[in-house]
């Protein structure tokens, strides 16, 4: 609600899992972590490796996914699970990874391709 009037409406899940306006996304931060600390900002900045910083969001039946074990096993790029969150919703789950993907600019698009079609929501997240 804001000022009187529904914001968003949907599930809990997918209100939860991709909230559309601002003050659902404010709220859902506040609820859930989902960016990437001061400090571990701090060390990627300072290791000097580059990379690339996704979001990753569970929703639902892809919590069974091996997504990370998939992604692990893709030609030319490292994984790092930056921090990770886990709520409960109504009868299901979401989880936030933060991961860091480090490799050539194609094994990263490839990578991200292959997200994509596990059906996890992914986005980009730019480092402070």
């Amino acid at each position: 609600m804001e000022q009187g009037r529904i914001a968003e409406q949907g599930t809990v899940l997918e209100v939860f899992g991709s909230p559309r306006e601002e003050i659902t996304k404010s709220f859902v931060r506040s609820i859930i972590q989902d960016e990437v600390p001061g400090s571990i900002q701090a060390i990627i900045r300072a290791d000097g490796r580059g990379g690339r910083i996704e979001k990753l969001k569970f929703v639902g039946n892809t919590v069974n996914e091996p997504v990370i074990a998939e992604i692990a096993r893709q030609e030319g790029i490292e994984v790092n699970i930056l921090c990770a969150s886990v709520q409960e919703m109504q009868d299901s789950v979401m989880c936030v990874f933060l991961v860091r993907l480090l490799g050539s600019e194609t094994a990263i698009s490839k990578t991200e391709a292959l997200i994509d079609r596990m059906g996890v929501l992914r986005t980009e997240v730019q480092p402070a």
